[in-house]
């Protein structure tokens, strides 16, 4: 089976000329199932603070997962982060970690992988893999029961990748309205395979892993 870090390292291959991306969205459409907008929502510090506070004032809760490849350069050492963060609730007093996720880079000068999950308030996500992979593919086959989306940055991409159904929830309708992300109104496009590895499809089982912490629980923040 490929390891978690395997797949990031392809996928930086893969993305790695899309680092310079300018802040147009790109729509990965298909007929059914979750569309995904490829979009770089913040480039500097005050536009990580302003991605983090509109998430924490979107109406849904949010739940995120992070890893990083190697030990981070002096600079981020301080902080103390865990190689592996399993998932951890947004809330005002966790966005601080969130922040830390999103700017630690590691000696290969690459940043985490990130996964961010939003479901409606009050919901939990399971703590169980097999139970987590279902929840994914209950959001795959547009059940919707538990998860509302998926915001994927991966490794050392500034683009995130942000899996929404074709309806979503007036919730997340507002949030995407935030960031000028309409299906009918985005210009650029491209069928969803283009993803390629990419595909939520593809990374489902590496977020399950990530979130539920199997590979390492020794590094999970306490």
């Amino acid at each position: 089976m490929i390891k978690i870090r395997e797949i990031m390292s392809r996928l930086r291959n893969l993305f790695t000329a899309k680092v310079r991306l300018d802040q147009t969205p790109t729509l990965y459409s298909r007929d059914t199932g979750p569309i995904c907008y490829e979009v770089e929502l913040f480039g500097d510090n005050d536009g990580l603070t302003d991605f983090v506070q509109a998430l924490l004032s979107s109406g849904l809760d949010w739940y995120w997962a992070s890893v990083r490849q190697y030990e981070p350069i002096e600079e981020y050492k301080t902080w103390n982060l865990p190689t592996w963060r399993s998932s951890t609730r947004l809330t005002r007093e966790t966005s601080d970690l969130l922040y830390q996720d999103f700017l630690e880079e590691d000696i290969d000068d690459t940043k985490r992988a990130v996964d961010l999950i939003g479901v409606e308030v009050g919901r939990e996500l399971p703590t169980n893999e097999s139970e987590f992979r279902k929840a994914i593919d209950d959001f795959l086959s547009e059940q919707n029961l538990a998860i509302k989306v998926i915001i994927n940055r991966i490794c050392d991409t500034r683009p995130l990748y942000i899996f929404a159904p074709q309806e979503p929830v007036p919730e997340l309708a507002n949030l995407l309205n935030r960031w000028s992300l309409r299906k009918d109104t985005v210009n650029r496009r491209r069928g969803y395979r283009g993803l390629h590895l990419a595909k939520l499809e593809d990374m489902k089982d590496g977020i399950a892993k990530l979130f539920v912490n199997t590979h390492n629980s020794s590094d999970a923040e306490p």
